[in-house]
C-alpha cells in the first residue's frame, strides 16, 4: 500500500467521477479542477477511465489533444465496433472496480457516497443508479457497486441503462450495446413513469448547449422531481469552470449530501455567494461549503488584534461554541466584534470583506410560506411547478376526480413560452414532450404567420377551393406553438413532485383571520386544510371569486358572451383530401357571418378545429357550461358557406359538445387579492377567447407571483418582515401589476367580442 500521509482528503467520503465519452480521467480531472478544490473539504474525488477507445471531438483536441489516449463508456457513433451488452458491463466493471482499488492502496478509506459525471458520464451514472434501484425492488443484492446516495449529472441524458444484462430488463430501460448519439427517444413516455429515478441527483445544464432538452428530459421524464435539483448556467457542453458557476453547482452538492446524511446536517455551512473582493480575499477552497468556524479562522489568522483560534476545528467547537444543532445559537466573527447568530437563514453584509455569505442550515419553516393552489387547470398546474422551484411548500387542491382536459388544441406565443421558461423550463419540455408543433412553418422561412381568410364568400370562378385572404400576421421564428392540450396537461401533471397534488377538494369557504398565523380551506366533503397563503386558479366559474367578492357582487360571476363553441380534433390525412395540404399544414381563421372557424396543427398528424357562433338565446348560470350537440348543428350555423369550411365541418364527430363562451367584460373584478387570498388566471380576468391568449395571460400571472414568492422568502431570511405581512405585501403588488394587464386584456378582448 503507498499512503500518502500529506493527504488531508484519505478520511473524507468519496465521490467516483466518470467523464464524458472521447476524453479520460486525467482530462476530466483537470475539467473538474475548481469544482474539486471547491469539494476538497468535504469530499475526496476519485477518477475512473473508461474501457473503450474513442475519437475525440473537436472540442476536445482543441485543449487536451496531447493528453491521449482518448476513452467511452459506451458506443458512441454507429459506426463503432459493436460489442453486446454483456461485454461492455463487464469491462464497465472492471474499469469502476480498478479505480476504487486503486483509491484503497493510495490509503483512501471513506465511504464511496456518490456518482459525478459529465455527458456520457453523467448518463452511466444514471444508469448505475437506476439499475441499483431496481434491483433493490426485485431484492436482489448487489454486490457489483457501492450503495451510492447521490449523484451529481452535469449535461446528462436518457434513456436509463440496464446494467445486470444476466437479469431481464424492466420496461422503460435499454441495454448497454445500444449507440448514445441522435438524441432520439428510445423509450416511449408512458412507460418512464413507473422506473422513474428516486435517487437524489443534482442537474447541471449548460443553457446555450446544443443539448440542453435531452439534458431537461433526463431530469423531468426520467427522474422523479421530488429527488432532483437544478443549476443551468451561462455556459454550452462543458464542465463550469468560473467561481460562480462552479459555487451554485457545489452549494447543491453539499445540500443534498445533507439530505442523504452524508454530511452531518447539524453543522452550519456557508456558501459565498459573491466573490470576496477585498485584500483579506479567501482563496477559492473557501468560496463554497465549508464548517462556519473553518471560514473564521481562515479569516483570523489574517487580521490583527483578533483572538487565534487553535487547529483542528473541533477545538474551535470546544472553546468558543456548541456544535450547531436546529434553533441552537452559535458566535460568528462579523467585523472584529461576536454575534450570536439564531438557526434560521440570516445574511449578514461584511463590509469589510465586501462579500456577501448565507448561513444555510435545514429548511425552516419560518422562512418557508405554504401556498394552497385552488384549480388543477393549466395555470395552477404551471404556478405549482414555480413556486416549488424556488423552495416554496405547495398544496394543490382540485375538485376532480382526476386531471383532465378536453380534446382541443391550444396555442401559445414565442413570449408566453419565455415565461413559461422562466417559471420553470419543465413546463416548456412538457409542453414539446407533448407534441408542440411551431404552426405555419415553411421551409424557406422560419417564421410563424396567422392567416385570416374569406371563409363565406369572394371564390374564384372555377375554382371551389379558393378562399381570399384578408390578413397575414408575422409572429416571429417559432412564434406560436400548439399542442393538445388535454397532452399538455397530462405532461403538466408529471412536472409536479409527488405529494402536492389533493383531487377531490371541491372548495367550499375560506376563513382568512388577522389575528390568525393561518389561512383555513374548509372543502364540501367536511375535510379542512389549513396554508398561510391561497392562491385560486378555480377557473371561469371560481368559488374563491365568489367569496372574495362577495355572493351579491356582479363581478363574481362571469357573463354569457351569447357565443358558442364546437370542437374537434381531427387526423391530418384526412383534413389534406378536404382542404388542400397548404391549409392544413398551416394555422387560419376563416371568417365570416355570425361565426368563424380556426385550425392549426396540434402535433405530427392532428389538426384542432373550432368552430364559434353567435347565439342570440341566453345561458342561464346555474347552467352547465357545456351542453350535447351534433354536427348538423354546425352545418346549419354555417350554411351558405365556402366548400373547404363545410368540407372540413363534415370530419368533425357526429355528436359533440357545444361550449357557452362566457367571460368578465362586462364587470371586471376590481381587486385581485384580499389579505392572503389572491385570484388567478381565469378566476381573475376571465376573457373570450377571440385572442387566443386566456391561458397566455394565467401563465404571465404565474410568473409574476413565481418571482414575488423568490423575493419574499428572500425577505423572510433577512428578518425584514413577518410571513403573513409579507404576504400581503406580496399580494398587494400582484394585485397593482396585474390591473394594468388584466384591464387590457378585458377590453381587447371585449371589443372583439362586440365585432365578431
Amino acid at each position: 500500500m503507498i499512503v500518502n500521509a500529506n493527504d488531508s482528503t484519505l478520511h473524507l467520503p468519496r465521490i467516483l467521477c466518470l467523464h464524458g465519452g472521447g476524453t479520460n480521467a486525467r482530462i476530466f480531472r483537470m475539467q473538474c479542477r475548481v469544482l474539486e478544490r471547491m469539494l476538497h473539504p468535504h469530499f475526496r474525488l476519485v477518477f475512473a477511465e473508461a474501457p473503450l477507445p474513442a475519437r475525440p471531438g473537436p472540442d476536445v483536441t482543441s485543449v487536451y489533444k496531447d493528453y491521449g489516449p482518448f476513452k467511452a463508456w459506451l458506443r458512441v457513433r454507429p459506426e463503432d465496433l459493436a460489442q453486446n451488452a454483456h461485454d461492455i458491463v463487464r469491462k464497465i466493471e472492471e474499469s469502476l472496480a480498478a479505480a476504487r482499488l486503486a483509491d484503497d492502496c493510495r490509503g483512501a478509506t471513506g465511504d464511496w457516497v456518490g456518482l459525478l459525471g459529465f455527458s456520457q458520464g453523467a448518463h452511466l451514472a444514471v444508469g448505475i443508479l437506476a439499475t441499483q434501484q431496481e434491483l433493490r425492488r426485485r431484492g436482489e443484492d448487489d454486490k457489483v457497486w457501492p450503495a451510492y446516495r447521490f449523484a451529481v449529472l452535469l449535461a446528462g441524458r436518457g434513456p436509463l441503462r440496464w446494467l445486470r444484462p444476466d437479469l431481464p430488463m424492466p420496461r422503460g430501460f435499454v441495454d448497454a450495446g445500444q449507440c448514445t448519439t441522435g438524441g432520439e427517444p428510445l423509450v416511449a413516455v408512458d412507460l418512464l413513469q413507473d422506473n422513474r429515478l428516486r435517487t437524489p441527483t443534482v442537474h447541471v445544464h449548460g443553457q446555450t448547449d446544443p443539448g440542453l432538452e435531452l439534458h431537461r428530459r433526463l431530469l423531468y421524464q426520467n427522474c422523479d422531481t421530488c429527488m432532483t435539483r437544478l443549476v443551468e448556467w451561462g455556459g454550452n457542453h462543458r464542465v463550469p469552470i468560473k467561481v460562480r458557476d462552479a459555487a451554485s453547482v457545489v452549494e447543491q452538492i453539499l445540500s443534498v449530501a445533507q439530505q442523504t446524511g452524508v454530511l452531518d446536517g447539524s453543522l452550519a455551512r456557508l456558501h459565498t455567494l459573491y466573490a470576496i473582493q477585498g485584500k483579506y480575499e479567501v482563496p477559492s477552497t473557501y468560496k463554497s461549503g465549508l464548517t462556519l468556524f473553518g471560514l473564521f479562522y481562515h479569516l483570523n489568522i489574517r487580521r490583527k488584534g483578533c483572538p487565534k483560534f487553535g487547529r483542528p476545528q473541533r477545538m474551535i467547537f470546544r472553546k468558543y461554541g456548541a456544535l450547531w444543532e436546529p434553533g441552537a445559537k452559535m458566535l460568528c466573527f462579523i467585523k472584529l466584534q461576536w454575534y450570536y447568530v439564531c438557526q434560521d437563514f440570516n445574511i449578514k453584509i461584511t463590509a469589510d470583506l465586501q462579500t456577501r455569505i448565507m448561513i444555510v442550515p435545514t429548511p425552516d419553516m419560518a422562512t418557508t410560506p405554504e401556498i394552497a393552489i385552488v384549480g388543477g387547470g393549466i395555470v395552477g398546474l404551471v404556478l405549482a411547478a414555480g413556486l416549488t422551484r424556488r423552495g416554496v411548500q405547495v398544496k394543490l387542491y382540485e375538485q376532480a376526480r382526476n386531471f383532465r382536459e378536453i380534446g382541443a388544441g391550444i396555442g401559445f406565443t414565442k413570449n408566453t413560452v419565455g415565461c413559461m421558461e422562466k417559471i420553470n423550463p419543465a413546463v416548456v419540455t412538457a409542453l414539446r414532450s407533448g407534441g408542440a408543433v411551431n404552426v405555419s412553418l415553411d421551409q424557406q422561412d422560419p417564421k410563424s404567420y396567422l392567416r385570416w381568410i374569406d371563409g363565406y364568400g369572394q371564390q374564384r370562378e372555377g375554382d371551389p377551393m379558393y378562399q381570399k385572404p384578408l390578413l397575414k400576421l408575422d409572429a416571429g421564428v417559432k412564434g406560436w406553438e400548439t399542442v393538445r392540450r388535454d397532452q399538455f396537461l397530462e405532461d403538466l401533471v408529471k412536472v409536479i413532485p409527488e405529494g402536492v397534488v389533493h383531487l377531490r377538494k371541491r372548495l367550499d369557504t375560506i376563513e382568512d383571520n388577522e389575528d390568525v398565523d393561518k389561512v383555513y380551506l374548509n372543502f364540501t366533503d367536511g375535510t379542512r386544510a389549513e396554508a398561510d397563503a391561497v392562491i385560486a386558479c378555480d377557473g371561469i366559474k371560481s368559488r374563491a371569486r365568489q367569496l372574495l367578492l362577495g355572493l351579491d357582487n356582479p363581478a363574481s360571476y362571469p357573463q354569457y358572451t351569447h357565443k358558442v363553441a364546437y370542437r374537434a380534433l381531427i387526423p391530418m390525412d384526412k383534413v389534406v383530401a378536404a382542404i388542400g395540404e397548404y391549409k392544413t399544414f398551416r394555422q387560419h381563421m376563416h371568417v365570416g357571418p355570425n361565426a368563424h372557424l380556426i385550425h392549426y396543427p396540434v402535433n405530427t398528424n392532428t389538426i384542432g378545429a373550432t368552430v364559434v357562433v353567435s347565439d342570440p338565446n341566453d345561458w342561464p348560470q346555474d347552467k352547465p357550461t357545456t351542453a350535447r350537440a351534433s354536427r348538423k348543428d354546425v352545418f346549419e350555423a354555417l350554411a351558405g358557406w365556402c366548400t373547404p369550411v363545410r368540407n372540413l365541418v363534415e370530419l368533425f364527430p357526429e355528436e359533440l359538445d357545444q361550449w357557452a363562451l362566457f367571460d368578465l367584460f362586462e364587470y371586471p373584478v376590481p381587486k385581485y387579492n384580499k389579505g392572503r387570498v389572491c385570484l388567478m388566471g381565469d378566476a381573475a380576468h376571465a376573457s373570450s377567447p377571440h385572442h387566443g391568449a386566456g391561458a397566455s395571460f394565467g401563465i404571465e400571472d404565474a410568473l409574476c407571483m413565481s418571482t414575488l414568492m423568490s423575493e419574499l422568502i428572500m425577505d423572510l431570511r433577512e428578518h425584514r418582515t413577518s410571513k403573513a405581512t409579507a404576504l400581503r405585501t406580496a399580494f398587494e403588488t400582484y394585485d397593482k401589476i396585474l390591473d394594468a394587464f388584466a384591464t387590457f386584456s378585458n377590453n381587447r378582448s371585449g371589443l372583439t367580442r362586440l365585432s365578431a
